[in-house]
């Protein structure tokens, strides 16, 4: 048997492969894309403004969270956020907070074939996800992010948010 040379990784790879090994995501690649199944964090995705004003609430709370930028003629940030032990009895609670918002939420929940797509994937036509703050960041509870994005488009504290957060 020859040892024969590997070929290179391609950089989609090489990425599937460092989110395996630095973050313990369950993260694969096919192509351009990347992507994990989200058992260690959950994702909540809004169109970009809402996003720059959630991020700014978070922040203004001395929260941080890992954020994608998704571009494209619908651009939106995807926040991470830490699973929850109870994930079906808090996804009805910030289902009613995000109610009648432009909300997208992907859970791992048993039987959920969500998939959160993770830079550097680029759809066809499309530019790349890019990271807006760190992956390396730890994620905050789903329930916060929940509340600073409704405060992001109402500009009242949500009185559901300041609940959940407790």
């Amino acid at each position: 048997m020859k040892n024969e040379p590997r070929p290179a990784l391609t950089r989609w790879q090489a990425a599937a492969i460092a989110y395996r090994t630095a973050f313990d995501w369950p993260a694969f690649c096919s192509g351009t894309v990347v992507w994990a199944y989200p058992h260690r964090f959950e994702a909540l995705s809004v169109p970009r403004g809402i996003g720059h004003h959630t991020a700014a609430a978070l922040g203004r709370a001395g929260v941080a969270a890992p954020v994608i930028d998704v571009p494209g003629g619908r651009p939106r940030w995807v926040f991470l956020t830490r699973p929850h032990v109870d994930a079906v009895h808090d996804a009805e609670r910030v289902g009613d907070l995000l109610a009648g918002l432009d909300v997208g939420y992907a859970h791992g929940m048993p039987g959920s074939s969500w998939v959160v797509h993770l830079p550097p994937t680029r759809h066809p036509g499309r530019d790349e996800l890019t990271w807006v703050t760190s992956p390396g960041l730890p994620p905050p509870d789903l329930r916060i992010v929940a509340a600073a994005i409704r405060y992001a488009y109402t500009g009242k504290p949500a009185g559901a948010g300041a609940e959940m957060a407790q």
